[in-house]
């Protein structure tokens, strides 16, 4: 099985998004802008710690740059 669309090979297919939620991951499609994908998820880190209490919770980002160093 192609795990990506044809025709957007950075795109996956719906059956892939499909599995990830049965297993609790949610997909978030940014969309094409660029840095769009950073800031998608610098948006959800922010959330994430609005919402929590610092000393409740580990987050854990693993990237090859520092773009999320004033997030994390």
């Amino acid at each position: 099985m192609a795990y990506f669309e044809q025709d957007n090979p950075y795109h996956p297919r719906t059956a892939v998004t499909e599995a990830l939620k049965t297993l609790g991951i949610q997909f978030i499609d940014p969309g094409i802008k660029k840095g769009a994908d950073d800031m998608a998820i610098k948006r959800i880190l922010r959330d994430f710690a609005d919402e929590l209490n610092p000393s409740d919770a580990c987050v854990v980002l693993i990237a090859n740059d520092k773009d999320f160093a004033d997030e994390v």
